[in-house]
């Protein structure tokens, strides 16, 4: 595979879970505050350049899983918990800053950490989800090569 074609695959991939996680955020966070809290739900200039910031560093972040070389189970489960993280930290950093919680209130940090887990584990999954059915794509793709030229 050339490195042109290897960029694009990584760049194509760190945007895809860029808008993943924009997308995800306002709607759960949007769901959120209507079941719970029977409000309007509006988002200021500044919450909306927040949350499109955690979308790129989510996207940017995601370059960690791109190591040119096999990887065993451990070290991928330790990428992950470094992932989750970086993103976690992100987000409630920009989540205190915005005041999209108090910190003094259990019930608002476990509301956000809340949030922050389920769009954690919708993108992890879509993320997973479009890798195996590229996977199964490329897979056929060769198999039908094979048969070609036999």
């Amino acid at each position: 595979m050339n490195k042109e074609y290897k960029f694009k695959d990584i760049l194509s991939q760190m945007i895809n879970i860029c808008t993943r996680v924009v997308t995800c955020v306002f709607v759960i966070s949007t769901l959120i505050v209507l079941v719970f809290n029977n409000q309007k739900v509006t988002y200021s200039v500044t919450d909306v350049w927040s949350i499109l910031v955690i979308g790129f560093i989510s996207g940017f972040g995601f370059i960690i899983f791109y190591i040119p070389k096999k990887i065993s189970k451990k070290l991928m489960a330790l990428l992950q918990f470094i992932y989750f993280v970086i993103i976690n930290t992100t987000v409630m950093l920009f989540g205190f800053r915005q005041g999209w919680f108090e910190a003094g209130n259990k019930k608002s940090v476990f509301l956000m950490e809340t949030m922050f887990v389920l769009i954690y584990i919708i993108v992890t999954i879509l993320v997973f989800a479009f890798d195996f059915r590229e996977a199964d794509k490329m897979n056929k793709l060769l198999q039908k090569r094979k048969q070609d030229k036999q």
